[in-house]
């Protein structure tokens, strides 16, 4: 067999690198481990639109202008399943996916366990699928049997000293702080932060030495407010140990207001991995999680408090969740409220179990991150391109999946590249056939019902 000769070996990382977004946040861990390893990199910064780009330019030197100055062999996209299926199906990027000598990978974060089968027919054209948690790898290997997949752990790039701030976010002293945080542009509903409001209100209803501290990120973009935030903003209102923050913050300080906290709560109903949840353990705190989807490769019942949870059909206001796209088999967890309240009450009245669970945290993930550093996903990558290239192993399903890709080019015009009023025609249409309604926002919530 002829060996071929492969290029000079590198990355062409394509994703939101500087967005406020934790995407934005995954991404930046992904390109800052690479270039730890000695791994030429060349990113073309995403921008995830809603304001969102261009908060963070640590890595401006690195950065090209189009996709015509990524000349390395491996292109390697972070984001979500329906954004890289836009990505593949743009003829623009034609030049740059069907290169012979390289190799085409997708970091795909998502937090369900069904794939739209017009994203599947997509998807389908890549190489090499990199699944952040078991939860997208079971995913993602039943939707996609013809593609590779290999496991990633997800590493952390943290500095070596984070303190907690309690005047600067406004924590009472002598005060256990329980901390949640969220998006809403990442669906409100899955993310739940009404569920850890109920549950705080359950466990610790009459005692003064308590709080609770919700982070809200992008609570405001583009001068426009999202519509959980009026509700939100009145839940917190009546109770007086409840402090919601609304401000911006790098991602230093984010790190330093979960120092400032005792204990971190999600009660979501799926994540794709849960980097908060990640981070709070990294930096020793115990952490009150539902017990199922991404957040489980890192957790269990010995580093965290694992919260009870029921399997119930997807409902959601948001479009991608919505099930004219994921169909009546999808779902999620609803986490026990009062399974969490019990958790807070332990941790609140036996300090020495917060410590415990929140030492057992640490130590576990310095574990995985010790893992994460060694960037193994790397070594499969560039063994997988090598072996195509140099010795011609598995041309015949490479060249499948290539005509895959070629198909979905031809096939369908790409979303980004739409003219603004046929985008917003195509939404208005797709939302009116889920019988969704528009909001104050620019994505879709569930028209409003009377309660009888």
């Amino acid at each position: 067999m002829q060996r071929s000769r492969i290029p000079a070996f590198g990355v062409n990382v394509i994703g939101p690198v500087s967005g406020n977004l934790g995407l934005g946040v995954l991404t930046r861990h992904v390109v800052s481990l690479l270039l730890s390893q000695g791994c030429p990199v060349r990113i073309l910064d995403i921008d995830p639109k809603l304001g969102r780009g261009g908060h963070d330019q640590r890595f401006a030197e690195h950065t090209v202008a189009s996709v015509d100055e990524l000349t390395y062999p491996v292109t390697f996209l972070v984001s979500t399943p329906i954004s890289i299926a836009e990505f593949l199906r743009d003829r623009r990027n034609r030049g740059l996916l069907s290169r012979r000598d390289g190799l085409n990978a997708a970091l795909l974060n998502w937090e369900q366990m069904v794939v739209p089968d017009e994203w599947a027919r997509v998807l389908a054209g890549l190489d090499v699928i990199v699944a952040p948690s078991s939860f997208t790898r079971e995913t993602f290997e039943e939707a996609l049997p013809g593609v590779p997949i290999i496991s990633m752990k997800v590493p952390l790039r943290l500095p070596e000293v984070v303190r907690g701030n309690h005047a600067r976010f406004g924590l009472q002293p002598d005060t256990v702080w329980f901390g949640s945080s969220f998006e809403p542009q990442s669906d409100p509903a899955r993310k739940n932060p009404f569920a850890v409001l109920e549950a705080f209100g359950r466990a610790l209803p009459e005692r003064r030495d308590v709080g609770l501290l919700i982070k809200v990120n992008n609570a405001t973009v583009d001068g426009r407010t999202h519509p959980v935030m009026d509700e939100l903003r009145a839940r917190t209102r009546r109770d007086g140990r409840v402090v919601l923050l609304e401000e911006s913050l790098d991602y230093d300080a984010v790190l330093s207001l979960y120092a400032s906290l005792d204990v971190f709560v999600s009660l979501h109903r799926s994540e794709g991995i849960g980097l908060g949840l990640m981070e709070a353990m990294a930096l020793g705190k115990p952490v009150i999680a539902t017990g199922w989807s991404g957040n489980m490769s890192f957790m269990d019942r010995s580093n965290a408090c694992v919260v009870a949870y029921e399997l119930v059909p997807v409902r959601s206001g948001t479009y991608v969740y919505s099930e004219e796209i994921l169909g009546p088999r999808a779902v999620w967890a609803e986490p026990d409220i009062t399974n969490a309240a019990e958790w807070m009450r332990v941790l609140v009245e036996h300090q020495d179990v917060r410590t415990r669970i929140g030492r057992s945290a640490r130590e576990a993930m310095s574990r995985y991150q010790e893992e994460a550093q060694r960037g193994l996903f790397l070594d499969e990558l560039r063994m997988i391109l090598e072996s195509e290239v140099c010795w011609g192993i598995g041309q015949g399903r490479k060249k499948a999946r290539r005509d895959r890709l070629k198909r979905s080019m031809v096939e369908g015009e790409p979303q980004s590249a739409w003219p603004a009023g046929t985008r917003l025609r195509r939404l208005r249409l797709l939302a009116r056939k889920a019988g969704l309604r528009k909001g104050r926002f620019p994505f879709w919530i569930p028209p409003r019902r009377d309660k009888s």
